[in-house]
This record gives structure tokens, sequence and C-alpha cells, in this order.
């Protein structure tokens, strides 16, 4: 995903802090916690996140995995 330019949802679990900047290359859940997984899908294919929105956390993503 990440050398893919994706926006990322991932839970929280061991390694996620390297991959993920909340609300900037994608979101993160509490593993436990459907309801939290369930807003991140939502913020994710909501409206209120434009196509370039999208795009710009993509390459996020990418320059987040370069580092590694």
């Amino acid at each position: 995903g990440m050398l893919m330019h994706h926006a990322l949802i991932r839970n929280n679990t061991s390694g996620w802090q390297e991959q993920i900047i909340d609300g900037k290359n994608g979101f993160s859940f509490n593993t436990l916690s459907v309801e939290e997984l369930a807003s991140c899908v939502e913020k994710m294919l909501s409206k209120k996140l434009s196509n370039e929105a999208l795009q710009e956390m993509g390459n996020a993503s990418f320059e987040i995995a370069q580092k590694f």
C-alpha cells in the first residue's frame, strides 16, 4: 500500500507509529474497537475528503515508506 501511494487504515499494533501519522497519510484504530475501525472507514469514504486530499495522503504514505 504505502509504496503504491495509498492512504491507509491500520490497527494500532506493533509498528503502527512508524507507518501512520494519523490524518496525514491515513487513520489508525484500536485493534479491539470495531467502532473505531468503522469511524476510520467512514472518514476515508466520506465526501469530506476530496480526491485531492486522498491523493495527498497517498503521497505522504509513499514518502514515509521511502525512509525504510
